[in-house]
């Protein structure tokens, strides 16, 4: 800042406080603050909007990226010669296919007509900002101007004295006037464009923001129906889980590498076409409720877990 507009930033300082104790007077614009207070509204919902949807595409990257984590420590569970282990390896491969290309799809075009397009509207408020700050300066100039005008005015009418006096009264009243002129004229033209184009501003906002949240739309459609089919071709290939003996889930082998009590063995071979994603239900499926059910009671009756080890 220089030293001139450090000593009017002092100066219209002053002029508030002088405003605040009416030692000056304060021009008010109910209009101008009325569209003021509807701005700062859409500023914060912009704003907020902008955020979210920044959130949104950080969360769908956390999400595959999470995806991928459990499908390679799940796969890790089960032993590669198994039909276990081709499902899980199945499924780390379509987790691994959703992150690496379907989530990259989504966030491409996501970025480039939603996230940008909002954060380009949001880049044309602080230039809104700038201008209602200085709007409000200009109007402190205006308001110190025409007080200074009133004063000389008062004093001049009010005024004893000769010829000298009486025109050194009139030559001040006459600049006084000219700095009220154009501190008026300064204030008007910036008041006027805020009260005009504030309104327009707030308006093109939903014709604006359509598109974007249509693409929104058809962009999360995409990706869950292209994640939707990577899972189906790898539910396609699982057997009936209720029809699976639960001897095969937990049994009396050795365990294995991992010494998870047969977990490994389970038999049954590759699922028929028809036990697709779209026959399980997973609210209504009361067989692997049941499943489970058993396969945790049978880990209840081992020695191990009956020893309340604390």
């Amino acid at each position: 800042m220089s030293w001139s507009g450090f000593k009017k930033s002092v100066n219209r300082t002053g002029i508030s406080l002088m405003q605040g104790f009416g030692a000056i007077e304060k021009t008010v614009d109910r209009d101008f603050q009325e569209k003021e207070a509807n701005f700062k509204v859409l500023q914060t919902k912009s704003e907020e909007l902008h955020k979210q949807a920044k959130a949104y595409i950080d969360a769908v990257k956390a999400m595959t990226a999470a995806q991928v984590q459990v499908a390679e420590h799940l796969e890790a569970f089960y032993d590669p010669q198994s039909p276990g282990g081709a499902y899980s390896a199945q499924y780390r491969e379509a987790m691994a296919a959703i992150d690496g290309h379907t989530r990259a799809e989504l966030e491409d075009t996501y970025l480039e007509t939603v996230l940008h397009p909002v954060g380009r509207y949001c880049g044309y408020i602080p230039e809104f900002n700038a201008a209602i700050s200085k709007r409000g300066r200009k109007l402190l100039d205006y308001d110190q101007a025409k007080t200074k005008l009133r004063k000389l005015e008062e004093k001049s009418g009010g005024g004893a004295g000769g010829a000298t006096p009486h025109l050194e009264d009139d030559s001040r009243v006459a600049q006084a006037e000219q700095a009220a002129h154009q501190a008026k004229s300064a204030y008007e033209v910036l008041n006027q464009q805020l009260l005009d184009e504030i309104p327009q501003f707030i308006n093109i906002r939903v014709p604006y923001m359509e598109p974007s949240f249509e693409a929104m739309l058809k962009s999360q459609l995409k990706f869950f129906e292209d994640s939707y089919t990577q899972l189906q071709q790898v539910g396609a290939r699982l057997p009936p889980a209720a029809s699976q003996p639960l001897n095969t889930i937990v049994g009396s082998g050795s365990g294995g590498e991992l010494g998870l009590g047969g977990a490994r063995s389970v038999e049954g071979g590759v699922g028929t076409p028809g036990s697709t994603a779209e026959s399980f239900n997973p609210s209504a499926d009361h067989g692997i409720e049941e499943q489970v059910d058993n396969v945790l009671q049978q880990m209840r009756e081992l020695s191990i877990c009956g020893m309340n080890v604390r």
